[in-house]
């Protein structure tokens, strides 16, 4: 009987969410958060390998938590801890577990949130967990446990390479800057763009300036963050010219899109999600245009 209530789970996880049924081409055509939600977590079904399945489902119940769908993002959790089961791989575990840690931290759960993150082998994962924690807890005004989660980010970073650090740099720039500290924040995050510098790919680059864009503009740097997300253009037009994959335009546009929508460019955000939804329609695989989707969602629900 508890297995069989184990192979219900999906089905039931349907039916509590209110999923409705409805073709991928008619949300692409009228984007709603809803309906690119459904069609994130439909997408994420259809993904075969289990790894991965739980991988991208991780992400959604991140975004669902993100934007205050608390239900659904513990859901989501059950899901993927219940496919994480089936599988020993530590570097899968550790993707997973970074995005759980975000996600606990996002509906309110510190605590598992930082016991989640503890766990974590990777030095890169569990440096980027514990500063999106800290993130958080800057945000919700707790600026003495960002801090102190700082500080456990900076001491696993030692172990890092320099090329490896700008993209935690950049997440730990968001940090400061919630927390008030202006200068540093600035600083870290230029710190983060001298570093993404030796990237051999724009893909990589657009996504640290990208995470910059939003620590200068939460810092009131204005005119920094236009310029962050001008590098973030100039390196999706680099990569049309030289005809890169679908998915990696689709990231770059993503995390664009974002950052547009978190530093008050509404237009700017809808626009860049255009483009986006074209290539989702234009046939990625499964794993993509659910993860793709659930970028879409969070877009829609920050620009609003």
């Amino acid at each position: 009987m508890r297995v069989f209530r184990w192979l219900l789970l999906p089905v039931a996880f349907f039916w509590l969410t209110g999923y409705e049924s409805r073709s991928l081409d008619e949300c692409l055509a009228e984007t709603t958060v809803d309906c690119a939600l459904d069609e994130a977590v439909a997408a994420a079904g259809a993904v075969e390998d289990r790894r991965q399945r739980a991988g991208v489902l991780s992400y959604v119940a991140r975004v669902q938590a993100d934007i205050g769908r608390a239900a659904d993002a513990r859901s989501t959790i059950e899901r993927v801890l219940f496919l994480k089961r089936d599988f020993m791989d530590s570097r899968a575990h550790d993707g997973i577990d970074a995005n759980l840690a975000r996600t606990y931290a996002l509906l309110g759960e510190v605590g598992k949130a930082m016991e989640i993150a503890e766990g974590i082998g990777d030095p890169g994962r569990i440096t980027v967990a514990y500063a999106w924690i800290a993130q958080i807890r800057a945000r919700d005004g707790d600026k003495t446990g960002a801090d102190r989660t700082i500080s456990l980010a900076l001491a696993q970073a030692k172990d890092l390479s320099q090329e490896q650090l700008a993209f935690p740099f950049a997440q730990m720039a968001i940090a400061r800057a919630y927390a008030g500290d202006r200068e540093e924040a600035l600083a870290i995050a230029d710190s983060a763009l001298k570093l993404s510098a030796s990237f051999d790919r724009d893909m990589r680059r657009a996504r640290v300036a990208a995470v910059v864009a939003v620590a200068e503009s939460v810092a009131g740097a204005q005119d920094r963050a236009r310029a962050s997300l001008g590098r973030v253009k100039d390196y999706l037009a680099d990569m049309e010219s030289d005809n890169a994959s679908a998915r990696d335009r689709a990231s770059v546009l993503a995390y664009l899109a974002w950052a547009q929508a978190l530093t008050g460019d509404r237009e700017g955000a809808l626009a860049s999600i255009e483009p986006l939804k074209a290539l989702i329609g234009g046939g990625m695989d499964s794993l993509s245009q659910s993860s793709q989707l659930a970028a879409i969602a969070l877009v829609l629900a920050k620009a609003d």
